[in-house]
């Protein structure tokens, strides 16, 4: 990534906020909040029955690689510090291995907060409080590289030869920002940081792993959100294309969008703060991705957490409050799959056990969360 590349980034994230009547513009509220089936956009690929034992109960599933002969899973654990493992299993949901050894020495880590799957080189990449860490499939560490951030990263990219990381700094007050670093990733052992780019925005922290960039056979795009107290909403997917960043589309919230001119009072309380944004602006909007046939946008709107959905093929689109109907199982949760490959149309989601034990045998409420693996209906 050349200067130039930077550059044009960095004009097009300041702009993002601006009106370009030439682009595509879709309206999000054309289409009435409505329930939506699972089984309207998704067909089921496969179901993961995870093994339970003292080794490998999991907490709360972040991300899912799935390769040829095995399942990686980012478990996230809350408690008095939070900490995580990337655990392997077999495709039938045995238990193999913890990936990466916990411990404050070179190359151990207490909290991974995302993981990458390099399909150049068949490697898992995950980045800590601290490191960059490259493991072959079988666990064992290849190399690791500092940061240099000191702060946890909420998303990280492999883009050909470079690593992309998307953090924001934790210090819980209103003068957070949110940094998007690029990493040289060429050469391991002459890794160097590309680039800083650092929001002027006071913004709301942004959800881990939050899908950021699509990458697409076709195209790559990217959304990079910044939330509150912004009196516009940032509403362009950007398309990577050769050395450019250009505007693909916008979305349109106008009809739904409610705006104060009013300013916050300096040096609230964080809770405060989030609070009186809320008059700022209505809409917070997460995240804009899209699949070959589907864009995606979740967002919160007056406290509500909404999807909206726009199909390319039927040129139409729809809004869910919360999440898709369960017509599989009937477990009256709101499923929200996450995405794996996006190029491919490749979802998956975790369910808790207790809401699904007297539907698949085998299981009960002590069990670990069943995987589920889905794809778009072409």
């Amino acid at each position: 990534m050349n200067k130039f590349l930077i550059l044009v980034f960095l004009i097009l994230i300041a702009g993002c906020g601006r009106q370009d009547n030439s682009l595509p513009v879709i309206d999000t509220q054309a289409s009435k909040t409505r329930v939506v089936n699972l089984s309207e956009v998704f067909e089921k690929d496969e179901m993961i029955i995870l093994e339970t034992n003292d080794s490998c109960l999991i907490s709360y599933i972040t991300q899912v690689i799935k390769t040829k002969e095995a399942i990686y899973i980012l478990d996230i654990r809350y408690g008095a510090f939070l900490t995580s493992r990337i655990l392997k299993f077999d495709k039938a949901g045995r238990f193999i291995r913890q990936i990466g050894t916990t411990g404050n020495g070179p190359g151990e880590y207490h909290l991974v907060t995302a993981i990458a799957y390099d399909s150049l080189n068949h490697n898992i990449i995950a980045v800590s409080e601290k490191d960059i860490l490259e493991y072959d499939l079988d666990g064992n560490l290849i190399e690791y590289y500092p940061t240099r951030i000191n702060s946890h990263i909420d998303n990280i990219y492999l883009l050909n030869d470079t690593v992309w990381l998307l953090n924001h700094e934790m210090n819980y007050d209103i003068e957070e920002k949110i940094s998007l670093f690029f990493y040289h990733n060429k050469q391991k052992q002459d890794s160097i940081l590309l680039h800083q780019y650092k929001s002027d925005t006071k913004v709301l922290l942004t959800s881990q792993n939050t899908p950021v960039i699509s990458d697409l056979a076709k195209a790559r795009y990217i959304y990079y959100p910044v939330r509150y107290p912004e009196p516009f909403l940032r509403d362009t997917l950007y398309e990577i294309k050769g050395r450019k960043f250009l505007p693909s589309l916008k979305l349109d919230f106008s009809a739904v969008l409610k705006v104060s001119n009013e300013t916050l009072p300096q040096n609230l309380p964080f809770r405060e703060w989030i609070k009186e944004s809320m008059r700022i602006r209505n809409i917070s909007l997460m995240d804009i991705y899209r699949t070959n046939r589907f864009l995606v946008a979740d967002y919160l709107m007056d406290s509500t957490l909404r999807k909206f959905c726009y199909d390319f093929k039927k040129l139409d689109g729809f809004n869910l409050e919360y999440g898709f109907h369960d017509d599989w199982f009937g477990s009256q949760q709101p499923i929200n799959p996450l995405p794996m490959d996006l190029n491919n149309g490749q979802f998956f989601f975790s369910m808790n056990s207790m809401y699904i034990m007297d539907k698949i045998p085998g299981i009960n409420e002590n069990s670990n969360p069943v995987l589920f693996f889905l794809k778009i209906k072409s």
